[in-house]
């Protein structure tokens, strides 16, 4: 049986097949293959000491460093930092025998303490500008220190930031810290084993008892880093 196609069908067969076989005559041949990168290895170092890239170093006489963390740059030395900033070192909290973050900060000319009505509560006022005791951080981070009274024997070092700080440590939980920025930093493990234990005697007939301990074990690649400090 005879059977006629429009004329437009077969033309459209005809250009289906014409294409595909200059598709299959045009076909590229297969790339060559890439030979493998090869990546420079990688040499990680470990400091005994949790301190060596984590704080800067303190000047002469031990009771300010020589810079502190300035938010998402990091650990900054003051002179590489469009800010003001003044990192009170351990050793001048224990020789100043102060006793909560507000007693370390009347070392600062740029900062004034007030404290609550009846109670605890300290407030910071740097630049003139109220900073609550909720808007401290602690290393870095919000939140995380009592509300009220923040004693020091927890601190390694409390820094001070001097200036708007919300791009570089974000904004603070009460909406303050427009004149500055307090972080504080814990304590860590040195290198020489550490053993001491503070007495206080305060009005009231109040005893206060403070233990600091810190310990390494281990050596080499496989150092483990213990540190225990607590108050009782």
């Amino acid at each position: 049986m005879n059977r006629s196609f429009p004329a437009p069908l077969c033309a459209a067969v005809l250009v289906c097949a014409a294409h595909a076989q200059a598709q299959s005559v045009d076909a590229p041949a297969p790339a060559a293959s890439v030979p493998e990168a090869t990546l420079p290895a990688v040499t990680v170092r470990a400091s005994a000491d949790a301190s060596a890239a984590g704080l800067s170093p303190a000047y002469p006489g031990g009771q300010v460093a020589r810079g502190g963390r300035a938010g998402i740059l990091g650990t900054r030395d003051h002179r590489d930092t469009p800010f003001s900033i003044t990192s009170y070192t351990n050793e001048l909290i224990q020789d100043r025998l102060a006793k909560s973050v507000g007693e370390v900060l009347q070392n600062d000319p740029s900062v004034r303490t007030a404290r609550g009505f009846g109670n605890f509560q300290e407030s910071y006022f740097i630049r003139g500008f109220i900073l609550g005791s909720d808007d401290v951080a602690y290393n870095g981070l919000y939140s995380l220190l009592p509300r009220q009274y923040i004693a020091t024997e927890l601190f390694e070092r409390v820094e001070v930031l001097r200036g708007a700080s919300a791009f570089l440590n974000g904004a603070n939980p009460g909406g303050g810290g427009i004149g500055g920025a307090i972080n504080l930093l814990p304590k860590r493990a040195t290198d020489e084993p550490l053993n001491r234990t503070t007495l206080g005697w305060a009005s009231g007939e109040q005893i206060q008892a403070a233990a600091d301990l810190s310990r390494r074990f281990a050596t080499g690649q496989g150092r483990r880093r213990a540190h225990q400090r607590g108050v009782a």
